[in-house]
């Protein structure tokens, strides 16, 4: 659909899989969508696809997600661009280690954003204004040492 939005009218090609499908009524199969995706995304030099919290999906959403990842890595598009992100898990970074992604630990740079708002919090907040400085620490440090990144 952001692609779609992306086009001075509606691309013909989503028309016609439109239609297809008894104009809505049925869902288009993986295939079709993968198909369309690809004409959709082909103009643009460049198209990002995130998907966030991949150790959210349990079950066959899972495999299903990991095979639309797998899909989409095997397409080889040159302007697309695929960030997944996921707490860290064995099984979740064995198989996207198998598609050779490049693993990126945002843990210290989120940390960091974390703090800065924790601080800003505890010196600004109505809330915290009457803590002693060396509680305020205390629930800084507590926060940074829980927070593990998220």
């Amino acid at each position: 659909m952001q692609l779609s939005w992306r086009f001075a009218s509606i691309p013909s090609a989503l028309q016609e899989l439109y239609s297809q499908n008894h104009n809505g009524r049925l869902q288009p199969t993986l295939e079709a969508l993968l198909m369309i995706f690809k004409d959709l995304s082909s103009p643009f030099e460049h198209t990002y696809i995130v998907l966030d919290t991949l150790n959210k999906c349990m079950g066959t959403d899972w495999s299903k997600v990991l095979g639309l990842i797998e899909t989409l890595v095997g397409l080889s598009l040159n302007n697309i661009h695929l960030l997944v992100t996921s707490q860290e898990e064995p099984e979740n970074k064995h198989c996207l280690g198998l598609l050779r992604f490049d693993p990126l630990d945002l843990k210290t740079w989120i940390s960091g954003d974390i703090q800065i708002y924790v601080c800003e919090m505890l010196a600004n907040n109505k809330s915290f204004r009457h803590r002693r400085p060396e509680d305020k620490r205390l629930i800084e440090k507590t926060l940074m040492q829980s927070a593990n990144g998220m």
